[in-house]
């Protein structure tokens, strides 16, 4: 597995330990590199189920650019 699959494996381990739900924990997500993209927002999966968030965690790209912390910190 390349280091961006273990990344998202880390990502999905952090969720799958959580009780999420509107009146539990809200995940959101933005990936940032050069640029930032918003993969969700806190209530998008407010209603669904962890399922949900996997998917979309897994679907993610990578940018296959340098790490810009500052700019993920915005």
């Amino acid at each position: 597995m390349d280091t961006f699959g273990l990344l998202k494996s880390f990502i999905n381990r952090i969720v799958g330990r959580m009780d999420v739900g509107p009146t539990q924990n809200l995940v959101g997500l933005v990936q940032y590199s050069e640029t930032a993209l918003t993969v969700f927002h806190f209530n998008t999966h407010a209603d669904d189920s962890k399922a949900e968030i996997y998917k979309d965690v897994d679907g993610m790209a990578s940018f296959d650019q340098n790490t810009n912390t500052a700019l993920g910190l915005r």
